[in-house]
């Protein structure tokens, strides 16, 4: 596991650990990270915003 794991914000979606979810990645931050995770085989992180 690496130091640093970048985090992608769900704002509205719950899922568990070994679940799949299709998502609509369209913010070109999030875009750059997810395709920078996939190249260099690393993971991402993804969290439920709360309130």
């Amino acid at each position: 596991m690496p130091e640093i794991v970048p985090i992608f914000p769900l704002p509205t979606v719950v899922f568990f650990p070994e679940t799949y979810l299709p998502l609509h990645i369209f913010e070109p931050r999030y875009r750059e990270m997810v395709h920078h995770a996939s190249d260099q085989g690393q993971c991402i992180g993804m969290a439920l915003l709360k309130d």
